[in-house]
């Protein structure tokens, strides 16, 4: 299927596939539904939706197909929901997971970093990433 979107083409014979979902219903079931994820060559995403169930102009309802685009993290989050680590990791890439660390303060530079969240907002982490970052860097 192909279709121009906002200036944009979403084609599936083109595009990447990225994934597939289908409801446990057979195709030829009126309940069935299906979804996949594509990206395209210029690296817009979109869900391609086929089954039954889509209204005819004629007041039925049958097979249709529609195509939707969809940011990068509504794909990311697709993908999270519907396909196994290996398929989301092979569209998406290696999953490296934040390394936590765990640091002891003096109450004194506690209380300094809680009046700086307070004053500026955000959160203790989001202030301790900005300043070791701007300490690493600099």
């Amino acid at each position: 299927m192909k279709k121009i979107i906002n200036g944009s083409r979403y084609n599936t014979e083109t595009a990447q596939r990225l994934g597939v979902h289908e409801n446990n219903f057979l195709p030829n079931d009126i309940y069935y539904r299906g979804q996949d994820l594509y990206r395209t060559k210029a690296g817009k995403y979109f869900i391609h939706n086929y089954g039954n169930g889509f209204p005819k102009q004629d007041g039925n309802w049958g097979w249709g197909e529609e195509i939707t685009p969809i940011t990068e993290d509504a794909a990311r989050e697709w993908a999270e929901k519907y396909l196994d680590g290996n398929t989301y990791e092979a569209a998406f890439g290696e999953v490296v997971e934040d390394a936590r660390l765990n640091v002891l303060l003096p109450q004194e530079l506690l209380d300094k970093l809680d009046a700086r969240v307070t004053a500026g907002g955000g959160n203790r982490s989001e202030v301790v990433r900005a300043a070791l970052r701007a300490y690493l860097e600099g």
